[in-house]
């Protein structure tokens, strides 16, 4: 891997729009570390996508020229996955936040990777249901669907990875993956989206998700003092048992 040089910088302005890189130092700084107790190491150029078309062309020259990609969300990490620690180019998803659409009666919803928790939750909640997983710091689902979010309420509702139901990824080379389905259950054919959501984060940016939505204050069957014995996704059948 090598880092970005200039010529690549310049192929890459021509393809995909000059006014998409920056490469400002107070920019760089922003995206040189996240809020983990790690060094800063700031990328060579920022690339800001709207799309899955910004993100396909960008990776596949990458990956031609070897020059290394770092994903950006919203940089609240404590592992800095999202720290360009080779350089390269970090292509920032905050401009794709778009929620693409919410369905209340399957209680499901298909958002882009740079919408805000906090956003997705405020749309959800005008039909009266909530994203659970809760990591307590405004990051956006792209950034939960890489680190596998969980939260508070996780021991009650799950983590990120009991919601995902399709993701649309872009790989290394440019080709886009879709995996899943709306399917609530379903034993065929192999779980991509299970190894997708485990993949490399700084491989396969991730350029939209569905999963399920919650109601709030969702009816719990078992005593406090007796939990279960196997963990089930809030949308699971449970058992009517005392």
């Amino acid at each position: 891997m090598k880092a970005l040089k200039p010529n690549h910088l310049d192929e890459l302005k021509a393809q995909l729009g000059a006014e998409k890189f920056s490469q400002n130092p107070s920019e760089l700084a922003t995206h040189a570390r996240d809020e983990s107790a790690h060094g800063e190491f700031p990328p060579d150029a920022v690339f800001y996508a709207e799309s899955r078309e910004d993100v396909a062309p960008l990776l596949a020259y990458c990956d031609a020229q070897g020059v290394p990609v770092t994903p950006w969300g919203a940089g609240t990490s404590l592992e800095a996955n999202p720290v360009a620690v080779r350089g390269g180019v970090c292509p920032d998803l905050s401009r794709m936040n778009q929620i693409v659409k919410v369905y209340p009666e399957d209680l499901q919803a298909v958002v882009q990777p740079g919408v805000v928790l906090q956003d997705l939750n405020a749309r959800l909640a005008k039909h009266g249901l909530f994203f659970p997983p809760d990591p307590g710091a405004p990051c956006t689902v792209g950034g939960m669907v890489a680190n596998n979010a969980a939260g508070i309420q996780a021991v009650k509702y799950g983590a990120t990875k009991h919601y995902v139901l399709g993701l649309e990824v872009v790989l290394a080379s440019g080709k886009t993956l879709r995996c899943g389905t709306r399917a609530m259950r379903t034993s065929s054919g192999w779980s991509t989206c299970s190894w997708a959501r485990r993949a490399p984060s700084a491989c396969s940016p991730r350029s939209r998700s569905s999963w399920p939505a919650s109601r709030p204050r969702w009816p719990r069957r078992w005593p406090r003092s007796r939990p279960c014995r196997r963990r089930r996704a809030p949308w699971s059948t449970w058992s009517t048992r005392a």
